[in-house]
């Protein structure tokens, strides 16, 4: 039995994370974080290009231990953790899993973030975006509150516009 994707794209906003955790919960499964959050709070908010890189292969790693524990239907105890960030695992021991896998990002939002940020995109992402299939993507308009935190970039509304836009544009060519 393989397990079905889902993974949702935002502009980075804190508000579609709590959504990643709530869609966990009402599917009785586990989500992937985003590693950037955890790398950067780790190395600081000033990143290179070569750090986009790193992040690219932690998330790709996060996504792959993640998604072997939904095969497996793994479950940590209820109100357990899986890692020191809080990633939650819901129901009970008798509670049949669903088999999803929420996602809060992929190699997508890591090749608009290069090109983004660098005008340039490490061959390793774009690689996997051709490896990795989803089953359905959540793209979230501009009309979210912006919550600012130290790691979050672009609260200007026109330029958050703009990644929207570039997101759109590269979910209609998937």
């Amino acid at each position: 039995m393989s397990a079905e994707h889902f993974t949702f794209e935002t502009d980075r906003i804190i508000r579609i994370t709590k959504s990643h955790y709530q869609l966990a919960k009402h599917f009785n499964t586990l989500w992937c974080p985003e590693y950037a959050r955890e790398y950067l709070l780790k190395n600081g908010a000033k990143y290179s290009y070569d750090d986009l890189l790193n992040i690219a292969k932690g998330q790709v790693r996060l996504e792959d231990e993640y998604l072997e524990k939904v095969r497996k239907s793994e479950r940590p105890e209820y109100g357990k953790t899986l890692s020191d960030k809080g990633n939650i695992s819901f129901g009970t021991p008798d509670t049949k899993p669903s088999g999803l896998l929420v996602i809060d990002t992929d190699m997508y939002v890591m090749k608009i973030w290069c090109e983004f940020v660098f005008g340039k995109c490490h061959q390793f992402i774009l690689d996997q975006i051709l490896k990795r299939k989803y089953d359905f993507y959540l793209l979230c308009d501009v009309d979210l509150e912006w919550t600012p935190d130290e790691l979050r970039e672009y609260p200007d509304l026109e330029m958050r516009k703009t990644l929207f836009q570039i997101y759109k544009y590269n979910q209609y060519f998937r």
